[in-house]
């Protein structure tokens, strides 16, 4: 196993309470959620992208709710030029501390409007809120670029599988029985 990835996974889980307590107070739980992606996942989807891309070097990578930013560093270690895209300021702050390489917007997801300048559009559900949920999945299918993967790692299907602009790639694993895909835009 790569030492970037245990090195990174063992981050994540030791700031993972800090994390939560830090985003409950600054945010509170109504709207916005605080996740740590499971790191097995991330490799995998990265691994798939690459097979089909050929090489990661020089592709632009977001994550929409970054968080500590350690997927963001994981991301820019296998070759991405990185950005993250975190609301709480305590952890774009810590994000920023630890991670100086890494370029992080301290805004709300919905608020970015340079997703179509990326070739991987990373997120875990950052709204509990059903409608808040949708208008940022609508978002991000409207505004990616062709060519442009999604990467997600969430509760519930997503809906571009029904959108024809949309294919799936075979990336479906149940950690915690939760289902991930992939999803690149064919068209506009």
């Amino acid at each position: 196993m790569d030492i970037t990835y245990k090195i990174l996974s063992k981050f994540d889980n030791y700031f993972r309470k800090i994390a939560l307590k830090s985003h409950e107070e600054s945010l509170g739980f109504d709207s916005f959620q605080y996740f740590s992606t499971p790191f097995d996942f991330f490799t995998k989807a990265l691994d798939l992208i690459e097979e089909r891309e050929g090489s990661l070097r020089g592709k632009k990578f977001v994550d929409a709710g970054s968080g500590l930013g350690s997927i963001c560093e994981f991301a820019r270690q296998r070759g991405f030029n990185v950005e993250g895209i975190e609301l709480n300021p305590v952890l774009c702050d810590l994000s920023k501390q630890i991670f100086p390489d890494i370029k992080v917007h301290n805004m709300n997801v919905m608020d970015f409007d340079k997703y179509n300048e990326f070739d991987v559009i990373f997120y875990w559900l950052p709204f509990y809120v059903e409608e808040l949920r949708m208008g940022f999945k609508t978002k991000i299918e409207n505004e990616i670029r062709v060519g442009s993967y999604i990467v997600v790692y969430e509760e519930e299907k997503q809906n571009i599988g029904k959108d024809g602009r949309f294919i799936p790639i075979n990336l479906i694993s149940n950690i915690n029985g939760f289902e991930n895909r992939i999803w690149q835009k064919l068209r506009d």
